[in-house]
């Protein structure tokens, strides 16, 4: 068992990741975007909750940041829409910063997609 293994063992939530994609119409020519491209779906992964936030002004104390934990081989790019269902059942739409690889693990931040 490797150490991506072990952590995964602590993976409660699934996650769904949606990627904005071009895509064209053969009818017409035209090229739309569309944000709801599933790349993946019922991925394991881990979220801590509120991460402070290092720069606290008025706009960025209302922002919420997070940070998302799952497995290295993960394909998570800058700015997917990630739809979690957390370990409550609730779930939640987020955006993903720039991810970070480990050996063991992949690590990004998260904002909330809707504000509160």
């Amino acid at each position: 068992m490797t150490e991506a293994d072990i952590l995964a063992l602590t993976y409660f939530c699934k996650m769904t990741i949606r990627r904005c994609a071009s895509i064209k119409n053969e009818e017409t020519g035209v090229t739309d975007f569309d944000e709801n491209v599933v790349i993946v779906e019922d991925i394991p992964c881990a979220v801590n909750g509120n991460v402070p936030n290092i720069t606290d002004t008025d706009i960025t104390s209302s922002i919420s940041v997070f940070e998302l934990y799952c497995r290295p081989n993960i394909d998570l790019q800058v700015g997917d829409i990630l739809d979690i269902t957390l370990e409550n059942g609730n779930i939640e739409t987020f955006i993903a910063s720039k991810p970070f690889p480990h050996l063991s693990h992949l690590q990004t931040n998260l904002t909330l997609k809707e504000r509160y």
